[in-house]
């Protein structure tokens, strides 16, 4: 809720769709990384409490070897079992909710690859059967990718 996404933008897309604390520059390689308030996680939490494996439409913690990750997510778009070990595991932290919002994750992650650099405007967390007082353009898009998480 206190906007450490807005502006930053999708970035990765290969067998995950990733993105961070980065704000696109006007050229690449020009990107300017949005300095975080908040300490990496405490521990990797992949094997704490009920284990989910990094399948297809799995949300998970991006990490570097020794640390447990922060702010850089990524979203499987295959099954990435392999992701469950490597780097001690990357741990899964949300479920994409359906068909609509996979198509939602598969049209950005086109897009990247397509060279295109897709913005956050406005990043929030969501529970089910909230609902969200305030409108804004590409709502609806970002709104399903981001319904569960």
């Amino acid at each position: 809720e206190g906007g450490l996404s807005d502006g930053c933008y999708f970035y990765r897309s290969d067998f995950v769709l990733q993105w961070g604390l980065w704000l696109p520059g006007p050229e690449e390689g020009q990107e300017k990384e949005v300095p975080n308030p908040q300490p990496d996680l405490p521990e990797n939490e992949t094997r704490v409490g009920t284990f989910l494996s990094n399948s297809r439409g799995t949300a998970a913690v991006a990490h570097q070897l020794g640390l447990n990750g922060n702010a850089e997510l990524f979203i499987n778009l295959q099954d990435n079992e392999h992701l469950d070990t490597m780097s001690f595991g990357f741990c899964v932290w949300a479920q994409l909710a359906d068909g609509r919002s996979l198509q939602v994750v598969r049209d950005l992650a086109a897009a990247v690859l397509e060279g295109k650099r897709p913005v956050i405007r406005r990043a929030f967390l969501k529970t089910p059967g909230e609902v969200v007082k305030v409108r804004w353009p590409m709502q609806d898009l970002f709104e399903t990718c981001y319904r569960e998480f």
